[in-house]
């Protein structure tokens, strides 16, 4: 990932807040949320989905009228574009100098790097 151009403090803040480590942000709700456009041109990628279990399968809403959709007005999908908040959570915690290799080295799942990383910013790690 390219060095990305900082963005204000209380900005990142409430963006790092809203990140869980499991969900996949679309290009509107980066714009919607004020992820800077560079950002999510840096951030975006293609993902894939994987049918191993359910944490590996991407859901998006159904259009109306849609009659593949599940419980929750929801279907899978193959591939979406998106940004993935962990990606997000993960540069804001550099702009702000922290070392994110090792709670990723620490972690067995996305949210639990999501986690620390919250945690180490509240503590002014």
């Amino acid at each position: 990932m390219k060095d990305l151009p900082p963005i204000p403090r209380a900005r990142a803040l409430a963006l790092l807040m809203e990140c869980e480590g499991d969900y996949l942000w679309s290009p509107q709700m980066c714009r919607e949320k004020r992820v800077p456009e560079s950002w999510i041109d840096a951030l975006l990628d293609v993902h894939e989905s994987g049918f191993i279990h359910d944490g590996q399968t991407i859901y998006v809403d159904a259009p109306p009228g849609d009659t593949s959709a599940g419980p929750g007005r929801q279907r899978i999908t193959n591939q979406y574009a998106g940004v993935s908040d962990v990606k997000l959570a993960i540069a804001i915690a550099r702009q702000f100098g922290l070392d994110v290799d090792r709670y990723q080295a620490t972690s067995m799942t996305r949210r639990r790097v999501v986690h620390q990383i919250q945690q180490a910013i509240e503590e002014g790690e």
